[in-house]
């Protein structure tokens, strides 16, 4: 059963709890390949950007396993670098659908205006943009230190839970198959980001 993941830290210490055999299914894609993916092949589970599903409602998805982040660790951070020009924002790194919309959502509620989005490939010249980076780039350096947690600012804006990723299939019978496998590794999967133990070994 091949199984596609985005390529993160987060996503990496999940894959480090399954078994040998799991484990050997796991491919690392962009996050707005998944999708694609797993409509392709009837056999497959990815872990999808939620907001994917706004366009692919007739996915199977997990009632119960996915990534949600509540406080100021997750895998999205803004940087504001001109806050003196909040109509614009730059996205970098492993963009989706999720940060394009969410922005949106985001920069209406908070600003009440539309906001203009551009994807940044450079992220040389991102300390001269305001920019929501997702991914591992936020962690070079520790980056995030200088930015504000994604999932906080969602949380207050819109006082709901913030859900990235959950687990989806085109066949509801691979999705029901490859959940079985999260019930003995969702506890420690949990308490190794608690305790910030990102080995992914």
């Amino acid at each position: 059963m091949p199984v596609f993941f985005p390529n993160n830290i987060f996503t990496r210490v999940l894959t480090s709890c399954f078994t040998d055999n799991i484990k050997k299914e796991v491919t690392f894609i962009p996050s707005a390949q998944i999708t694609q993916n797993i409509l392709n092949d009837n056999s497959s589970v990815g872990l999808i950007p939620v907001m994917d599903l706004l366009r692919h409602k007739d996915l199977f998805v997990s009632p119960g396993y996915g990534i949600s982040f509540e406080g100021s660790l997750c895998i999205s951070y803004i940087y504001y670098n001109q806050k003196e020009n909040l109509k614009k924002i730059s996205l970098a790194g492993d963009v989706s659908s999720q940060e394009v919309i969410l922005s949106k959502i985001l920069y209406k509620e908070m600003y009440g205006s539309d906001i203009e989005i551009e994807i940044l490939t450079n992220l040389n010249k991102a300390g001269e943009k305001n920019v929501l980076i997702t991914g591992d780039e936020n962690f070079k350096d520790e980056r995030f230190k200088q930015g504000i947690s994604f999932s906080e600012i969602m949380i207050d804006a819109l006082s709901l839970p913030f859900v990235n990723y959950i687990f989806a299939s085109s066949v509801e019978e691979t999705l029901q198959d490859f959940e079985r496998n999260l019930e003995e590794i969702d506890i420690h999967f949990y308490n190794k980001i608690e305790e910030k133990n990102f080995d992914e070994g």
